[in-house]
């Protein structure tokens, strides 16, 4: 509800992240979070997944130009069924996926650059919000200018 409930959630967990650049123009990331949140009764929180990691690469090629690609895994969520009247407000658990991101800039001058992005490439199903898909491919493609 956008009511808050009353009593004190509890949210406990680690994070971890580590970026190392083996070369001039390459970065490597890798990123894990775990998290375990209750509510105030001891149920696990919605929306807040037990497991969530990433890894990233970037390369920077030719002067001005970089390419990366993204990868981030989502595991353990829990989300509120408000399908009326049978099963409303009942714990349903949310399917684990797997989000790969691309993208690409290329500085055309000191001023402009020329970007495109690809969200989830691999094209996949999945839901933040239980009965809300999530986008399937999205591209982006632009121009910034700096003056």
């Amino acid at each position: 509800t956008p009511i808050n409930a009353d009593g004190t959630s509890e949210r406990r967990g680690v994070e971890v992240a580590a970026t190392v650049r083996p070369t001039a123009d390459i970065d490597l990331g890798l990123t894990y979070t775990y998290l375990h949140a209750e509510e105030a009764d001891g149920a696990t929180e919605v929306r807040r997944p037990k497991h969530e990691g990433g890894v990233s690469a970037t390369w920077r090629f030719l002067p001005g130009a970089s390419a990366s690609v993204d990868a981030r895994y989502v595991a353990g969520a829990k989300d509120l069924d408000f399908r009326a009247p049978f099963v409303a407000g009942k714990r349903v658990n949310l399917d684990d996926y797997l989000l790969v991101d691309v993208a690409a800039s290329y500085q055309v001058t000191d001023g402009v650059e020329a970007y495109g992005r690809v969200s989830n490439l691999l094209d996949e199903d999945y839901e933040e919000v239980f009965g809300f898909d999530a986008p399937g491919v999205v591209v982006f493609l632009g121009l910034r200018a700096r003056w």
